[in-house]
């Protein structure tokens, strides 16, 4: 990378929430929690300032965490929570881990859940130009 190069590289830290959700642990109860999540992004310095970030909150972590409860597909009591999801009592969202891994470690289930979503729409829509480094998120129970 030249010299003119690097000084065009730059790094941006966004942070959203918080966001009041719920989710089960290892009794099989649901825990009601507050989750902010930071979010490291690189690029060219045009590209990452000049690329609008607003969707994350409006089009995805809100609709994944605010005023949802969140599961995994296999949780022991998925048919009486989907009654309720039908029901309208909660809404639910899905995890793709098995339960007994999500309940072990919701916060590191819910950040590979994260980073894949938004890395893959970050890197298609600025094809590779600004890339998502990291994520992290924290809950207040």
């Amino acid at each position: 990378m030249d010299e003119l190069t690097k000084s065009r590289h730059t790094t941006q830290l966004k942070t959203y929430g918080p966001y009041q959700c719920a989710y089960s642990v290892a009794d099989g109860s649901i825990r009601i929690a507050s989750v902010m999540v930071a979010m490291k992004f690189e690029g060219d310095m045009d590209d990452v300032w000049s690329y609008d970030f607003s969707w994350i909150h409006d089009f995805y972590l809100s609709q994944v965490f605010d005023q949802t409860t969140i599961v995994a597909q296999d949780h022991p009591k998925i048919d009486a929570l989907l009654e309720l999801d039908q029901e309208s009592v909660f809404d639910l969202r899905f995890v793709e881990s098995k339960h007994d891994e999500f309940i072990r470690g919701p916060e590191a289930e819910f950040i590979k859940m994260v980073t894949t979503d938004v890395s893959k729409i970050v890197t298609d829509e600025t094809q590779g130009k600004v890339t998502l480094v990291s994520v992290e998120l924290k809950t207040n129970e």
